[in-house]
């Protein structure tokens, strides 16, 4: 599910450098989108995550699995917006998709290596 997710986040990611209209019905579709495979592939990496970990230190791997997924949040949201003013409006999203395509080539060489058991 995870290299299902972050493909068609990038597919998403990757459609907005043909948007003209950000208020069109196609870009409010393609949010929506974007958001649900987004939760989906939150909920996946993180059973993935927890799933062979022991309960001693589950809690302590939860805390940090969320601390660092909050720093990434904040730093992609400086960058963005520094993109976005800098180099063009569709250029954060290019990047997610950018970012996305990456993670679905490492989930699935992952996949193939046997690594998600």
């Amino acid at each position: 599910m995870v290299p299902v997710a972050f493909l068609v986040r990038g597919i998403c990611g990757f459609s907005f450098m043909l948007m003209d209209n950000p208020e069109s019905f196609m870009a409010m579709a393609i949010c929506v989108v974007l958001i649900v495979f987004t939760v989906l592939e939150a909920i996946s990496i993180e059973v993935l995550f927890f799933k062979g970990m022991p309960s001693q230190i589950r809690g302590t791997m939860m805390g940090c699995f969320a601390f660092f997924g909050q720093l990434g949040t904040l730093l992609f949201t400086l960058i963005g917006g520094q993109m976005f003013d800098r180099i063009g409006r569709n250029s954060p999203f290019v990047f997610l998709a950018a970012m996305d395509t990456f993670l679905v080539v490492l989930a699935l060489t992952m996949a193939c290596l046997g690594k998600f058991k």
